[in-house]
């Protein structure tokens, strides 16, 4: 079966066909759920390094569009029509726009060489197959080395590609994800893709872009995003860790020492109340009439047995 590299090579297949009217219907249902960011900068950004991964016959036949869903599961998909979704949950745990090439280029992969196609018999729905169980572990494989090679033409550092999968498994472990869980790691093994990703890039030149600050600058409002969900689910040092690396890129912004120290004060913990005291004068400091800083500070001294300072 012939990839879709041209406009020439067109969906003809009545099942094909079938595949991409399946996959407009759960693009309009995505598009429409309410769950999309709805971040035209961020878009942008993302569909600039898309891009930058096929040339422009191959955007011919298969228009991709990234958009991104709000939803802390670091998860990506991409639909056979090219419409490719990528979870704020997943661009919280990327630290590099190269990382970002290794997940887009392998996503749009799936697209070009027609998996789904060759999954037809499974796809009696395709949102479930692309998204959650996902494709047979030759496929992801092999969408793992079209995905490397393109990051690689692209000018990226492939050494990324496995850094990224191994926070990945890091976050399954922590949030006790399981196979089949819907979870983008789990389809195949953590760590069948740690090793493919990790032989990939030792047989590419060392060097490329990586382009780590510039990445974090552009999605530092999802680290927040995604550590309040983090912070309703209870992951306190997820969503720390979060937090901190927001405060890192942006130093004078409030809203991410804010966000350290409202994790502090709900995790209840003796031993980091100090840090959240810290944390909220550094708030109203910066933002002095930030009010959930002044409840927040006043709640704590409270705590802790000081009403004057608390009113």
């Amino acid at each position: 079966m012939a990839p879709r590299t041209t406009a020439s090579v067109a969906v003809e297949d009545p099942d094909e066909q079938g595949l991409w009217r399946l996959a407009g219907d759960a693009q309009s249902t995505i598009d429409h759920s309410g769950r999309l960011l709805g971040d035209d900068a961020l878009d942008a950004y993302l569909q600039a390094v898309a891009r930058q991964l096929e040339p422009p016959e191959v955007f011919a036949a298969v228009p991709f569009r990234v958009r991104v869903i709000r939803d802390r599961v670091p998860n990506a998909f991409c639909l056979p029509n090219g419409a490719i979704y990528v979870h704020t949950g997943m661009l919280a745990l990327i630290e590099s726009e190269a990382e970002l090439a290794a997940v887009l280029g392998h996503e749009m992969s799936h697209a070009v060489q027609r998996h789904a196609l060759r999954l037809l018999r499974r796809a009696e729905n395709l949102l479930y197959v692309v998204s959650v169980s996902g494709y047979s572990r030759d496929l992801e494989r092999e969408a793992d080395r079209e995905g490397v090679a393109r990051m690689v033409a692209a000018g990226y550092d492939a050494r990324e590609a496995p850094r990224l999968f191994e926070r990945m498994r890091d976050w399954a472990a922590a949030a006790q994800a399981r196979e089949g869980s819907g979870f983008y790691a789990s389809h195949p093994a953590l760590a069948d893709r740690v090793e493919s990703t990790a032989a990939l890039a030792a047989g590419r030149p060392a060097g490329g872009r990586v382009e780590r600050e510039g990445y974090g600058l552009r999605t530092a409002s999802i680290l927040l995003d995604v550590a309040q969900a983090e912070l309703v689910s209870g992951r306190f040092p997820a969503a720390r860790a979060l937090a901190e690396r927001f405060v890192a890129l942006r130093p004078g912004d409030a809203r991410g020492h804010l966000a350290l120290a409202e994790i502090a004060r709900r995790e209840n913990d003796p031993a980091r109340q100090d840090a959240a005291v810290a944390s909220y004068r550094r708030v109203l400091e910066l933002e002095p009439a930030t009010a959930d800083a002044w409840r927040g500070l006043g709640l704590l001294l409270e705590r802790r047995g000081d009403a004057s300072g608390a009113r």
